[in-house]
């Protein structure tokens, strides 16, 4: 059965965009093996909601080629997205049980703090994985928006990476 993973970079003060969802804070730090290529291969399915779509449309190059990606939407996709995506307009708790059967690999919860937050308010993380940038916004996209549901979760690892990123890995209890 595949783990539903949300891996995600934050600023040392937990935001994950700024206000206008640029995550240009980040970029001194792509550079860095952090991880993500060992991650990636793990994943087979990604779960994304619609403005981080947008965003990652923008970029140019579609960088989850090869992985199947669900977007969570109320609107039509562009009309010529990349191969492997699709849009989900249903419930999310629908779409839980044919997710948890994929067969190719783990999926990732990537990005907005909107899905994030309605996968933790489902109980449906296995895991989250957190990258502390040492960057401190101010203000900004929190991790989980404003998340209603208490979810205690129990670290399993932290480990310091170069250029002073924390990896913080946590599972529900």
């Amino acid at each position: 059965m595949a783990r539903i993973r949300h891996y995600v970079a934050t600023s040392l003060d937990g935001f994950v965009a700024t206000d206008n969802g640029k995550v240009d804070f980040l970029d001194p730090f792509h550079h860095l093996d952090l991880g993500y290529p060992e991650f990636s291969r793990q994943i087979g399915t990604l779960v994304m909601g619609r403005r981080t779509y947008d965003q990652v449309r923008g970029f140019g190059v579609w960088p989850y080629a090869g992985k199947n990606t669900v977007v969570l939407t109320k609107n039509a996709l562009d009309p010529d997205p990349p191969l492997g995506v699709e849009a989900y307009r249903g419930d999310l708790a629908d779409l839980l049980p044919p997710l948890r059967e994929a067969v190719d690999g783990d999926i990732w919860v990537v990005g907005g703090p909107l899905t994030a937050r309605a996968f933790l308010d489902r109980n449906a993380l296995d895991e989250v994985e957190v990258l502390v940038v040492p960057v401190v916004l101010g203000r900004g996209l929190s991790l989980f928006a404003g998340h209603e549901v208490h979810r205690k979760l129990e670290l399993v690892l932290a480990e310091a990476k170069d250029g002073g990123v924390v990896r913080l890995l946590y599972r529900p209890q």
